[in-house]
């Protein structure tokens, strides 16, 4: 891995972060009529900024060790960023959760983990169908 990949993982996980982000409070939570759950559709527009950023990782991850570096270096900074702000605003992360709960540490652990999983996978099924396509 060279020294600028890690950055731009981490920029491009920083700002898929944050556009999904703006996703769901800009454009989601104003067309809520109430406390009624969000729409199934509104949440995959919501983590399609995610979703991309998880798949162009695995995509430019040449190896399994590759990719899950690749992964960390994606998913580590806006856990990070989302962490800190909580500790420090005392206001809830995300879903009505405080950045100094167990709880809280156990779901940003499990996505950070789910989220290397999908980097890894996507690393893989590249790599199996270039094999594929080219006969090796």
């Amino acid at each position: 891995m060279n020294r600028t990949k890690p950055f731009l993982l981490a920029a491009v996980g920083v700002g898929a972060w944050a556009l999904s982000e703006a996703i769901y409070r800009f454009a989601i939570v104003p067309r809520l009529p109430g406390w009624n759950p969000v729409p199934l559709r509104w949440w995959v527009v919501q983590l399609s900024p995610l979703v991309v950023a998880v798949a162009f990782a695995g995509l430019v991850s040449p190896t399994l060790r590759e990719a899950v570096k690749s992964g960390l270096c994606l998913l580590v900074p806006p856990v990070a960023i989302a962490s800190v702000c909580g500790l420090i605003s005392v206001k809830p992360v995300g879903h009505d959760m405080w950045a100094n709960t167990v709880a809280y540490w156990l779901v940003a652990i499990t996505q950070v983990g789910i989220g290397v999983l999908g980097v890894v996978v996507t690393a893989l099924i590249s790599r199996g169908a270039l094999a594929w396509r080219h006969g090796v």
